[in-house]
Order: C-alpha cells, then structure tokens, then sequence
C-alpha cells in the first residue's frame, strides 16, 4: 500500500475517534451516567427512568423510618431501585452511604422503606432514590446480609459505577 493512502486512512481513522470522543464528552457534560454491562459501555440519563416520590412528600414530617412510595416509567433489566441514606462530612463531601431497601416494583409503581435515616427533630434530611445495576446490587444485597449477621451496619465508602441518581427526597424528623 502507498505510504500517501496509509497516512490518508491514519487522518481519517483520528478524525473519527476525535468525533465520538467529542461525542462522548458532550454526553458528559449533559450528565448522562456510563455504566457497564455485560462488557458493553451504555449510557442513561437519570431522567429515563421517570422516578418520582409520591410519598413521603417534600419536608413531610417522618420518624426515623418511614416508607417511600413512587412511579416509574421505564426500568431495564437488570436494573432495580434502592432507597439509600448518607453521612456528609464537615467539608460538605459525602463520607458514608447506608442502602436502606431494594424497592418493590409492579406496574409502573413503586415501594421501599427508609429503616433509619437519622438526625434530630426538625432537621431536613435527605434520601436518594437509586436505579441500580447487578455490581451495585451484588454491593448493597451483600451490605444487607453481613448487617443482618452481624448486626453491625458501617457505611460503605464509595458507591460502584452502575449507580444513578435518580431522585432526591427531603423529610423532616419528627419529635
């Protein structure tokens, strides 16, 4: 092969790789969360799944556990949805993330429980509702089993790749 068509097609192979890098940091930048699955590199936007909070409602008054109920839209497989709690440090960074419950899914709704969320009365918190995949799922199913064992429930560090934000719920401790 001449030496003229070998630089041509490196040209032509960079300019396509520079695009779908391009591409890809343009996805970023609209928040679109990367997961992994089966080897395969897919990109959701939290929004797609359409999870909202029907209950608690926004800065209702709860005990330290409460049930939390919601629609969905769209819930691949092998997704599922996780009610989750977390400890931020005096710097404002998340130290420590608790999963509560994996939620009960049927016909587009919803439904988990919030076992322990925490602080004092009248203070907001706040809880997340998580979409999860199988390395994030394998995490928290593993979490739940050494708590019940043990009866000791540290939080956990740092969350896997697989999960995505997907809604923020804010409830007022009660007295």
């Amino acid at each position: 092969m001449d030496s003229t068509i070998i630089v041509a097609l490196i040209g032509a192979v960079t300019t396509i790789i520079t695009a779908v890098i391009g591409t890809l940091a343009t996805r970023s930048k609209d928040k679109k969360i990367k997961y992994l699955q089966n080897s395969v590199s897919q990109t959701l936007l939290p929004d797609e799944f359409g999870i909202e909070i029907s209950k608690p409602t926004e800065y209702e008054i709860v005990g330290n556990s409460f049930e939390v109920q919601g629609r969905y839209e769209n819930l691949p497989e092998p997704f599922t949805i996780w009610l989750i709690t977390f400890r931020v440090g005096e710097d404002g960074i998340i130290e420590e993330y608790w999963p509560q419950s994996q939620a009960k899914t049927s016909g587009g709704k919803w439904s988990g429980h919030v076992y322990y969320i925490g602080g004092n009365p009248g203070e907001i918190k706040e809880f997340w509702v998580l979409v999860v995949g199988k390395d994030g799922q394998t995490l928290f199913q593993y979490y739940q089993l050494v708590g019940e064992i043990t009866g000791s429930w540290p939080g956990i560090p740092k969350m896997t790749t697989d999960t995505i934000l997907c809604k923020k719920g804010l409830v007022r401790i009660g007295e």
